[in-house]
């Protein structure tokens, strides 16, 4: 098993306008990328297992056996309670909220009206404070409890895992949050849907940094989940874990086109 692997990865040049991702528009996407091919680590190689609160990433073991099931809602019925129980554990928070999961495929494999699209090709976290803190908000619905799960420590954790066999043609990357600077975020807008009827939801993206490590799960199984931070309220200056997908079948000529699942996690220690 090989310890490394290169990667390429786009991150934000410099802008003279604020940068904006367009989901369902590609073609309105206005962000200047600077593509840069950097070293990619194994985690599995690595000399001590990383942590949550340490690196920003964790890699867990939680088997989920569903061949070929592509439906979001049919995976989530098995997977939910398994995923519940051991975000719990882990992280010792007293309420858990599960979101519904977001299925995606390589643009090498059959495209499933199901899927949430294909992998990001940048790198980037998925909230920034506005937005994290909103939709930590909207998930606790009604719940009588609401105020006092607020007024405490919450976070997101996302859980990545691989639903095709090994090796993936685009696996997930994460970034170790040791390596990050402040300097390194961007504020940009994530748009979604289509001319007329878009909504907004900011995030980051980020400036290259040759100090960055990346890091990989390589030959991901059904046991495998990638686990990181999305967002913690205690470190608002530094938003979440940086993710993006790369292109592993550059290193490896016998690859298979990934499927993947990521579910959210909204925990909150009151």
């Amino acid at each position: 098993m090989a310890g490394s692997v290169q990667g390429s990865f786009n991150y934000v040049g410099p802008m003279n306008e604020e940068p904006l991702y367009f989901k369902h528009q590609p073609h309105r996407t206005n962000i200047n990328y600077d593509s840069r091919v950097m070293e990619v680590h194994d985690i599995r190689a690595f000399d001590r297992p990383p942590t949550l609160a340490r690196e920003g990433f964790a890699l867990a073991r939680l088997r989920l056996d569903i061949g070929s099931e592509r439906d979001p809602g049919a995976i989530d019925e098995v997977y939910h309670p398994a995923f519940h129980q051991l975000i719990s554990e882990l992280t010792g928070a007293r309420k858990v909220v599960v979101k519904r999961s977001m299925l995606r495929s390589s643009e090498r494999a059959a495209q499933d009206a199901r899927l949430d699209g294909v992998p990001a090709r940048y790198v980037h976290c998925d909230f920034d404070a506005a937005s994290f803190h909103a939709m930590a908000q909207a998930v606790l619905a009604d719940d009588p409890l609401k105020e006092r799960w607020l007024s405490g420590r919450y976070a997101v954790v996302q859980g990545w895992r691989a639903l095709s066999p090994p090796p993936q043609d685009t696996p997930l990357a994460v970034l170790d949050r040791q390596t990050l600077s402040r300097e390194d975020l961007v504020h940009t807008g994530n748009i979604q849907g289509y001319e007329g009827a878009e909504s907004r939801s900011d995030n980051y993206i980020y400036r290259y940094n040759p100090a960055h490590r990346w890091a990989y799960v390589s030959d991901m199984t059904e046991e495998d989940l990638l686990l990181f931070v999305g967002f913690d309220s205690a470190d608002e200056g530094m938003a979440g874990t940086p993710h993006s997908s790369f292109d592993y079948w550059r290193s490896c000529d016998h690859t298979v086109p990934r499927a993947s699942c990521e579910t959210r996690a909204f925990v909150y220690w009151g």
